[in-house]
């Protein structure tokens, strides 16, 4: 999976002119030699696979460039199910996954959606959501980030309103600042999602209390 030749060439040009150590660069940027060496053997791994061939990805149109992204993402998840990356250690792997699936509409599953749900997950929610996610049978996304207030969790306006008699909870956005903002694969992809929210609870005098961001 090589670059183009202008490209290589290009870059090459601009690492000839460098005034530092570009290996020493590599190590400085990643953390550390065997970093750069995980690195680089998902890469090499990764030029095996033509499907991520990335070359022409932007002479395609957006439609056709979703599409390619769903067949690199099912490509990966057979590698992974087939065993077949499993001589990569847990960093090389790490790296090959971020690679694959770059651009993805799912990627997102892999990167943040099941890590939150192991982490921050009750039990139960582990035991009920992990199985589904890591199998793929719901695809899920991280709500996080909105519009008015990026990653400051603790300034999210998006509400989450328990319901007692449905045992629900009800999602509202009380002004334009609450927007959930680059919800990768929302509403056209994902089935499932992980929402950071102010959780309101309903009190015995009919007041609501508001528990703070939740997810």
């Amino acid at each position: 999976m090589a670059a183009t030749s202008f490209e290589a060439q290009t870059l090459q040009a601009e690492r000839d002119r460098a005034s530092f150590d570009i290996e020493r660069l590599k190590v400085v940027w990643l953390g550390s030699a065997d970093a750069v060496a995980a690195k680089t053997k998902a890469v090499q791994r990764l030029a095996q696979y033509p499907v991520f061939d990335r070359r022409d990805q932007w002479q395609k149109s957006k439609y056709e460039r979703y599409i390619k992204n769903c067949e690199r993402t099912t490509a990966f998840w057979n590698l992974s199910a087939n065993g077949e990356l499993d001589d990569l250690d847990r960093q090389a792997k790490g790296f090959f996954a971020g690679l694959a699936l770059q651009d993805t509409s799912v990627g997102i599953n892999e990167m943040m959606f099941i890590p939150t749900i192991r982490l921050q997950g009750s039990d139960e929610q582990r035991e009920k959501w992990l199985p589904a996610a890591e199998s793929h049978a719901i695809l899920g996304t991280y709500c996080q980030t909105e519009i008015g207030h990026g990653s400051d969790v603790a300034g999210l306006e998006t509400q989450a309103t328990y319901v007692k008699d449905t045992e629900e909870f009800e999602l509202h956005t009380p002004t334009i600042r609450a927007s959930k903002w680059w919800p990768q694969g929302l509403g056209r992809t994902v089935t499932h999602a992980v929402v950071y929210a102010r959780l309101r609870l309903p009190q015995k005098d009919g007041t609501i209390e508001d528990k703070g961001t939740r997810s």
